[in-house]
């Protein structure tokens, strides 16, 4: 089995190291079209200002066959634009997969090792505390009374207008799934304090 995840994992690092060189390879082709259309932009910009100018001067006599030259280096442009567009899309799908691909790979893996380590009778096993120095990215959604990012096992309360909503068992003194219906302790509270009005 250890030979066996050390071959998996020198593989993923192999298809890891891959992933810049693909997407330097499109961005490559990107700033090749930029390059390619940056001095046909301005030449065309000239063109059509100089195209207008002698319109202002002299009327449009004679002037069609210049205006569709206009016309095509324009839609040339636009054509070389939409390949960036499709470049840069391309690039998104690149980058998509492999993220997909390494949150499966991730998934897997804690999965692989949980099942490794779990003793054999967890159901009395206490839950582990949550880690709360660990460092937020600033990206990364913050839940429960902790604001920590989710992680271990985590229940949602059933109140559709709860503030917090996601909860870590272990922040709110949980150890197994409960039945029914749960609510977080800042509803219950709420909802305590809405029956004792009523009566």
């Amino acid at each position: 089995p250890a030979k066996m995840a050390a071959a998996g994992l020198a593989g993923y690092l192999d298809q890891v190291a891959r992933v810049p060189q693909e997407l330097r390879a499109v961005l490559e082709q990107i700033r090749q079209i930029d390059d390619a259309t940056e001095a046909e932009v301005e030449d065309l910009v000239a063109s059509s200002q100089q195209f207008l100018s002698h319109i202002r001067e002299k009327g449009s006599v004679d002037r069609a066959a210049e205006l569709e030259s206009i016309k095509k280096r324009y839609e040339a442009a636009l054509e070389k634009s939409n390949e960036k567009i499709n470049l840069a899309q391309k690039l998104y799908a690149k980058i998509n997969k492999h993220v997909e691909k390494l949150d499966e790979d991730i998934g897997r893996f804690d999965s692989e090792t949980n099942d490794r380590h779990k003793p054999a009778n967890d159901d009395d096993e206490p839950e582990e505390e949550p880690m709360m120095d660990m460092p937020v990215d600033p990206n990364e959604p913050t839940y429960c009374v902790c604001k920590q990012a989710s992680f271990g096992k985590m229940i949602a309360c059933d109140n559709a207008e709860c503030e917090v909503e996601w909860y870590h068992f272990p922040c709110v003194g949980l150890t197994a799934q409960p039945t029914g219906k749960w609510y977080c302790p800042s509803c219950q509270e709420k909802m305590g304090r809405k029956k004792s009005r009523t009566t």
